[in-house]
This record gives C-alpha cells, structure tokens and sequence, in this order.
C-alpha cells in the first residue's frame, strides 16, 4: 500500500499536479522472506489432482490428452505456466526423456520429464491437430506450439490456470494452480533426497536463495537427515534417578 502511494505521488509530481511527497523518508516494513512460504501438496494430493483428468476415447473427450499432459508436466518438470505455454514441438528430446524450456530472460535449459509425461504427451501429440471448433477448423501447421486451445491456437496462461484448478476441484482441493504444482515437485525432490543445487536447476533459478526457501517449507526432510546422520540422534539416554 505505501508503495502504492508513493508511485502514485511520483507520478502527480512528475505530472506538476503537486510538489508534494508525503511519504518521502517513510520507511515501509521489509518482509522476512519467508515470511509467506509457497502452499503445496502432498504427493497423494498432486497424485489425486494429475489422475483426477481421464480421457476417455479420444474422439468422447478430445481435450482431456491434453489436460493430462499438461498437468503430468507440470508435477515431472516443475514449470513455470508461460514457459510450459511456450513449448514448441520441436523442444521435445523424446530419446532423451528431455524437455528444452525457454525460461526467463530468454534462457535456455534442458530439464527431464517422467517417462509417464513423455507417455502422455506422445498420445496428446497423436490427435494434436484434431483439436477445433466448428468456427475455426483444425490447427493450422504452421503451428509449432505444443500445446493449443479448442480454437487451434497457442494456449494462454489463463486456459492452463483453469485447467489446473478445475483439476484440484475435482480431486477436492480448493485453490490448486500451476505454481503450487512447481512447489511441490520441488519438495518432493527434496524430501526424497534430490540436492539443492539440482533443484535450482530444474527450476531455471537465478539465485540460489530462490531455491533455499524450500529448505524453509520441507522439515520433514531435514529431521530425517538429522536423525540418519547426527552420531547421537538415536543414542537411548541413560537416565539415573
């Protein structure tokens, strides 16, 4: 809110509407930064929401490869929404298991997918160009992104976001979206003995303070790597009364 103002000030003076900066020396609060950890799931959870799209024939539910590709992506390669979005055809490494994602600031990076991904995407790619309404017609060729709309055309991070949270309501998990997909795999990694700089990779961080916040969120993982390693976690005290 204070940072609100005070652009908004900016912009009155720069305007010469006023020379007046009533926040000018106000100091706002910085956040700890992990004051807001990032919600995620448990692995039967995303396991609930990713099974809750089944296609049935591809002809009774055309969407529905897609939909499931989609969400086994996410939870295998913890994605951003626009840098799944942007997967063209041609990123697939598919004798590789490998997927070319093109992250912020126009920076590359290969990271795996499951071979249940793979799997899926493979099916979603077979009927790809079967995917149309009735006003548009078939996906043009000259479409090169993976993944596209009922219309043919590229999907956009809105379609994806309903897509991913019509997905946890029918799994019963209010509040689902792309992000709480990325946040979990990346606990999970972590919880099942993934390093952090690995993690950091997956994820297409910058810095690896971005990635130590989920050093923050999985204490599970910690414990258990305490208890296995620390020479007197599991030493019976010996107690004389």
């Amino acid at each position: 809110m204070i940072s609100v103002v005070k652009n908004y000030y900016l912009f009155l003076v720069r305007e010469g509407i006023t020379n007046e900066m009533p926040l000018k020396g106000f100091e706002k609060r910085k956040a700890h930064p992990y004051e807001h950890l990032p919600r995620t799931l448990s692995i039967q959870q995303a396991t609930d929401v990713i099974e809750s799209v089944r296609p049935k024939t591809w002809r009774a539910d055309p969407t529905g490869y897609r939909d499931r590709a989609i969400l086994e992506l996410f939870y295998s390669s913890g994605l951003r929404v626009q840098e799944l979005c942007d997967i063209q055809i041609g990123d697939l490494r598919r004798s590789e298991v490998l997927l070319l994602v093109h992250g912020k600031g126009q920076k590359e990076r290969l990271v795996p997918m499951t071979e249940t991904a793979l799997k899926w995407v493979m099916r979603y790619l077979e009927h790809r160009k079967e995917l149309h309404t009735k006003a548009q017609g078939y996906v043009s060729p000259s479409n090169h992104y993976l993944f596209v709309s009922n219309t043919g055309r590229k999907m956009c991070p809105q379609a994806v976001y309903n897509i991913v949270r019509e997905a946890g309501q029918k799994a019963g998990i209010v509040g689902v979206h792309p992000h709480t997909m990325r946040h979990s795999i990346a606990t999970h990694l972590l919880d099942n003995g993934a390093g952090i700089f690995e993690i950091k990779d997956l994820l297409g961080h910058e810095s690896l303070a971005t990635t130590a916040i989920y050093t923050h969120v999985s204490v599970q993982h910690l414990m258990t790597g305490y208890l296995r390693a620390h020479p007197r976690a599991n030493v019976q005290p010996k107690v004389t009364v």
